[in-house]
């Protein structure tokens, strides 16, 4: 008597007899489908349909389509990738890396990454730079419960260091603060103060703020308005 099939996979049409070995399967479109319906899976269909519009092609994706895209693993990836470095705005990365002409394929790699950290720097308009950092702060402030003037008391240098890396908080903000100039000085040794000045590069900040006097007068308001 021959085997009767009970289970045929719907994603690879793979049939089984055991019920048994039904369950255990798992192919590359229930992985994919798994990934999709996910957290990550739900945001990197949004960023593929923002990079259709950035490159002037339909915005509107079916879930199916995108599913289907040879750009499905990049966008779930750099997801993750987002997460694991902090990217502060999405939204600048993904227009560079369009205007660059990066696939997303490459968005992930270590070349792309400092690329977006050097636009974001000396490229990104100081007052975006401000609303990053501000943000960053307030955030800060929310998980340490304590008042955004108080942040800068309660980090680690470490922290500092981290976040200046990430560019989470911009110099524009950070060398307008006295709070910050006292932690820079007091809390800090002379090893540290040479990776956080690498880091800052605070001589073309110092031009950049200089040619730029409008700002410098809306940061120094910023930094008021928050006890910085």
């Amino acid at each position: 008597m021959l085997n009767q099939i009970v289970h045929i996979c719907g994603f690879c049409e793979k049939s089984f007899v055991s019920e048994a070995n039904a369950i255990k399967h798992e192919c590359k479109g229930m992985i994919r489908e798994a990934q999709f319906i996910s957290l990550n899976g739900q945001i990197a269909w949004g960023y593929y349909k923002k990079w259709l519009t950035l490159q002037r092609r339909r915005a509107v994706c079916s879930g199916t389509s995108f599913k289907k895209s040879k750009y499905f693993n990049s966008f779930y990836e750099f997801v993750e990738f987002k997460h694991k470095v902090n990217i502060p705005d999405v939204d600048i990365y993904m227009e560079l890396m369009v205007n660059v002409g990066i696939s997303p394929t490459f968005w992930t790699r270590d070349e792309a990454y400092r690329k977006y950290l050097t636009h974001l720097t000396y490229n990104t308009p100081i007052k975006t730079l401000a609303e990053i950092t501000i943000s960053t702060l307030f955030d800060i402030a929310d998980v340490m419960n304590v008042d955004v003037s108080e942040v800068f008391n309660a980090l680690e240098v470490n922290d500092i260091i981290q976040l200046l890396r990430q560019r989470t908080l911009s110099p524009c903000i950070l060398l307008n603060s006295s709070k910050f100039a006292y932690f820079y000085k007091n809390r800090t040794t002379a090893e540290e103060r040479t990776i956080i000045s690498t880091i800052v590069d605070p001589k073309s900040w110092e031009k950049r703020l200089n040619n730029n006097k409008e700002d410098v007068a809306t940061l120094k308001k910023y930094v008021t308005e928050l006890g910085l």
